[in-house]
């Protein structure tokens, strides 16, 4: 097995933020999110790797070599990126009138969630 892959670059140096970003791009479809032994979940691997590095190339918390562009990353979508965010593809503002107050924010995570988990 290949130790040139976020497996072994990211994850088991404790540097994953768990965005799954690896997984799902992974070409060869090797990458799999998993729960690790500090119920972190991070990128395992389910087969074999063949070292293609695409999953360096997309990992937010590694730069090795040359990075994709948004462009390429997005398929042209307007995007961009940004040093404390990221690459991205849109932003968005907004709040919740009824979690406001109490949020540590405005309440959009939690609102999201609720409705999320809702039955209707």
């Amino acid at each position: 097995m290949s130790e040139f892959n976020v497996v072994g670059e990211v994850a088991e140096k404790s540097l994953c933020c768990g965005c799954g970003v690896c997984a799902g791009l992974c070409p060869e479809g090797v990458l799999d999110m998993k729960f690790n032994s500090r119920g972190e979940l991070v990128p395992a691997l389910t087969g074999e790797c063949t070292e293609c590095r695409l999953c360096l190339q997309v990992c937010p918390a590694l730069e090795v070599g040359e990075r994709l562009s948004p462009e390429e990353l997005f398929g042209g979508a307007p995007s961009g990126r940004n040093v404390h965010v990221g690459d991205y593809t849109a932003l968005f503002v907004g709040h919740s009138d009824r979690h406001r107050e109490k949020a540590a924010s405005g309440g959009m995570a939690t609102w999201t969630l609720e409705e999320l988990f809702r039955e209707e």
